[in-house]
């Protein structure tokens, strides 16, 4: 039996995480106000967890379920990565309304697959796919978007 192991990665760096809100920038009060504004250097650590985990099993029952035997391999790796920046923000109301300011991480995404192939009979016929794995893994670039469009009571930021 010949086998063989087959791996794609491809990276594409135009995904963006969720919305979230500033710490300690929870709400500021532009009432009574022509204009209101925001300016400053907001420090944030970006991490990302990432954990690659394999299992194959195998299991087949012979004469009438007298004899069965299974197999299971499996494999696990995890890192995790932390990144400092500093994000810039800036937002002006004139609404005279209660903001909040929310961020969202820009991220680099790598997606790709594992797969295991195998040609049981060693013959021109070609091989087959005994298993394959999928996945996505997003990671921070170390840049964040800064969004000024959310009132304080907002739980998510407005599209």
């Amino acid at each position: 039996m010949a086998r063989e192991t087959n791996y794609l990665v491809d990276v594409d760096g135009n995904a963006v995480s969720e919305w979230y809100k500033v710490r300690g920038q929870d709400c500021l009060d532009c009432n009574g106000t022509s204009e209101c504004t925001i300016k400053k250097d907001e420090s944030v650590s970006l991490c990302t967890s990432v954990t690659f985990s394999q299992e194959v099993s195998i299991g087949f029952d012979a004469v009438k379920s007298a004899i069965s035997a299974s197999m299971s391999v499996s494999t696990a790796y995890t890192e995790q990565q932390c990144n400092s920046t500093t994000m810039g923000i800036e937002c002006k109301w004139d609404d005279d309304l209660q903001h909040s300011v929310w961020a969202q991480n820009q991220l680099t995404r790598i997606y790709g697959y594992t797969r295991r192939r195998c040609n049981f009979k060693k013959d021109d016929k070609g091989d087959v796919t005994v298993w394959s794995k999928d996945y996505i893994i997003d990671t921070p670039n170390g840049s964040v978007n800064t969004g000024c469009s959310a009132l304080c009571e907002a739980t998510q930021y407005p599209a």
